[in-house]
């Protein structure tokens, strides 16, 4: 399937997620790989738009971060926009029944074909990940969120929503239809459901849920998840410089983790 918006061709390729508002799929155009987001239905399309929208100003804050940041430690990067798509283009391609597309690049060289829902590699494949793993995942989405809060949007996160690139720990929230944004400031309630579902994910990751036996007694980086998911935490900032202190026992930055599953 080819998608035409004037002089842009798309290439439609495989099916990488879906949900009741939209599919996303690979595409390709010339060389270059990107994800596409269509709408499922044209009463779908407004929230691609709004999706569209509040990419757009993530990028823009991410890019100002970056340049301040960079004044000052030039040898270093924040790479926030590693962790969200950028958009390329939309437009309403005509024979596809005029449903909103989204064409959105994932930035730092990620190999988009090797992308996977972290959601798949749990229940598809029916495997867990090891601690030391879910750090670097866990550690970039509450990256994610201390700019999503400090510029007034929240959004909740499950791992249907997070894709990974395992082989070089690329992590991507994919789909923001169901963002909110705020004017002043973020309720409460909201920031706190917005970390709960963080520690949630990683939970889920790592086998530990209330349904199941613990498989980690006395871990003080999974005791700290457990208490996030419950403790109604609402500063992102504050929660993730705990996070840091958390997983120093299990994780060194000076090594590089593969990424390493283990079989339910």
């Amino acid at each position: 399937m080819i998608l035409v918006n004037g002089p842009s061709q798309y290439s439609v390729d495989s099916l990488v997620a879906k949900s009741s508002s939209s599919n996303f799929y690979v595409c390709s155009s010339g060389e270059k790989k990107y994800f596409l987001q269509i709408a499922a239905t044209t009463e779908q399309n407004a929230k691609l738009d709004f999706a569209s929208y509040i990419l757009k100003e993530m990028k823009q804050v991410s890019d100002k971060l970056e340049i301040r940041f960079r004044s000052s430690h030039p040898n270093e990067q924040l790479n926030y926009d590693w962790l969200f798509p950028t958009v390329i283009e939309s437009f309403l391609p005509s024979n596809q029944g005029n449903r909103s597309v989204n064409i959105l690049a994932v930035n730092g060289g990620a190999l988009l074909d090797q992308m996977v829902p972290l959601c798949n590699i749990l229940h598809k494949d029916r495997k867990i990940i090891d601690l030391a793993t879910s750090v670097w995942i866990i550690g970039r989405l509450l990256r994610l969120l201390v700019l999503a809060h400090d510029q007034c949007n929240s959004l909740r996160l499950y791992s249907d929503n997070i894709i990974i690139e395992p082989k070089n720990h690329h992590v991507v929230v994919l789909d923001w239809i169901n963002a909110k944004m705020y004017q002043d400031e973020i309720p409460e309630k909201e920031r706190v459901r917005d970390i709960a579902s963080v520690a949630y994910v990683a939970l889920e990751a790592i086998g530990e849920s209330d349904s199941k036996p613990f498989r980690y007694s006395g871990n003080i980086y999974v005791d700290f998840l457990r208490e996030l998911a419950t403790s109604l935490r609402g500063d992102i900032k504050g929660v993730y410089s705990d996070f840091e202190s958390a997983h120093g026992q299990i994780f060194n930055r000076e090594v590089f983790y593969p990424f390493t599953t283990f079989p339910i």
